[in-house]
């Protein structure tokens, strides 16, 4: 629901800002027209420009326009960690100690079930591999949709093939 929602207010942007676009070109176009030398049409040059300053503005504000996020909620725990250094240490130092006690982990499970620790070990490889080749085709797929100013793929794949062609509605 909230992700259809998303689509429609980014297609009605999208829409909103290619019409702006549109009546800006057919302005410059009339004013170029109206800047032919012998041209009864001089007098209309202040009127054109101020109609072509305004639609700027509005492709301007159009653009700046923020859609609604679904993780708005993020960005605060985020601009902490970006920001505030006590917030740096104290994720720092969970994570140091997490890495202390894998390790320990690690070393027990290689001394100890050697066997299990290659099973595990060649399986995380695997599985690391395999995402990693994911995600590299997925976030070139995007990249491509990006350039040809399409909607972007989902979050979770839930095709398995978006045509990169298809048009925004």
């Amino acid at each position: 629901m909230a992700d259809e929602h998303l689509k429609s207010a980014s297609r009605r942007a999208s829409a909103e800002a290619d019409a702006v676009r549109g009546e800006a070109v057919r302005l410059i176009n009339q004013h170029r027209a109206a800047d032919v030398p012998g041209n009864s049409m001089t007098g209309s040059h202040d009127l054109l420009l101020a109609e072509i300053r305004q639609l700027h503005a509005k492709l301007d504000r159009l653009q700046r326009t923020q859609l609604p996020l679904r993780h708005a909620w993020v960005k605060h725990i985020v601009h902490d960690f970006e920001y505030d250094p006590k917030v740096q240490y104290k994720v720092h130092l969970v994570a140091m100690w997490v890495w202390t006690f894998s390790m320990i982990t690690v070393v027990c499970l290689f001394t100890f079930a050697n066997h299990f620790w290659q099973v595990v070990s060649v399986l995380y490889l695997v599985l690391i591999s395999l995402y990693a080749n994911w995600a590299t085709d997925y976030g070139a797929m995007s990249a491509a949709l990006a350039a040809q100013q399409l909607s972007p793929l989902p979050e979770v794949p839930l095709e398995t093939h978006v045509e990169p062609s298809a048009e925004v509605e």
